[in-house]
């Protein structure tokens, strides 16, 4: 994983802490493999799952996080554009243990960005492949 991917996880994890819903004193243990690197993470049985319109809110919120804070997406930052797609435009692309993929189609650009995020709302890493290293079904 690169440095970019690093602070943009680092990022969307310090903004997205509120839609997990959970305080720290509890585990669910799941991990999520990216490549080299294996993040685990802790949130209990108190945690709320997401439901498909969350994941879909959830991951909205952390594309507006991704453009307001000028993080690159391999190498290229967001424009406004991906920010207004239309609801129709998104969509859960796979949904896994754990894991929802949400695609964003983004009409100007001909282009799908794809967000990878925990059932919880943590978002993970975005790109345009919709293919994550080492992700565990």
């Amino acid at each position: 994983m690169n440095i970019q991917t690093l602070a943009l996880a680092f990022a969307l994890t310090i903004i997205t802490i509120p839609l997990a819903f959970a305080g720290s004193d509890h585990d669910h243990g799941h991990s999520h493999s990216h490549g080299d690197n294996t993040h685990t993470h802790s949130h209990g049985s108190q945690t709320k799952k997401l439901n498909d319109k969350g994941a879909l809110a959830a991951a909205s919120e952390g594309v507006a996080a991704i453009i307001e804070q000028k993080q690159p997406v391999e190498g290229e930052l967001l424009d406004e554009a991906w920010g207004n797609t239309p609801e129709e435009g998104k969509k859960i692309s796979k949904k896994g243990k754990g894991y929802y993929i949400v695609s964003f189609d983004n009409k100007v650009s001909n282009k799908a960005l794809y967000v990878l995020m925990s059932d919880t709302g943590e978002i993970y890493d975005a790109n345009y492949s919709g293919k994550f290293d080492g992700l565990k079904n």
